[in-house]
């Protein structure tokens, strides 16, 4: 059983750097795919909403992103849900609101008919 786990975490753990570089290079097409349908993002001001705004988001022709950098990254397995959490440290813009910050983030994935899929992510801005 262990086995099973130490894979699908290797598996989260490539997914999550595959996430990183879409986020990077605004790769829509990989984004659309690992996004749930369901998917739900809570911000750090309180906002919360769903996979389409977070594609609009993406969408945006003013989406820049300089820098993303994640740090104490942590992987922890829940049969077939992964929980990643960690600091983000972004600098950036979405039109002309900046996206600059240290965020401690939980981002939860979950693994179903279509393979492995974020479901869920919250976000709190530390500076």
């Amino acid at each position: 059983m262990s086995h099973m786990n130490i894979d699908s975490e290797s598996v989260i753990q490539e997914l999550e750097d595959d996430l990183i570089e879409a986020m990077r290079l605004n790769a829509l097409p990989f984004l659309e795919r690992i996004f749930s349908e369901k998917y739900v993002f809570l911000g750090s001001d309180g906002s919360i909403w769903g996979k389409e705004k977070a594609l609009k988001d993406y969408k945006n022709p003013k989406f820049q992103l300089s820098k993303f950098e994640i740090h104490d990254r942590r992987i922890t397995m829940h049969d077939n849900n992964a929980i990643v959490t960690g600091i983000s440290v972004v600098e950036g813009m979405i039109g002309e609101e900046s996206i600059t910050g240290r965020y401690l983030f939980m981002r939860v994935w979950k693994r179903g008919e279509k393979g492995w899929e974020i479901i869920a992510v919250n976000t709190n801005m530390t500076e």
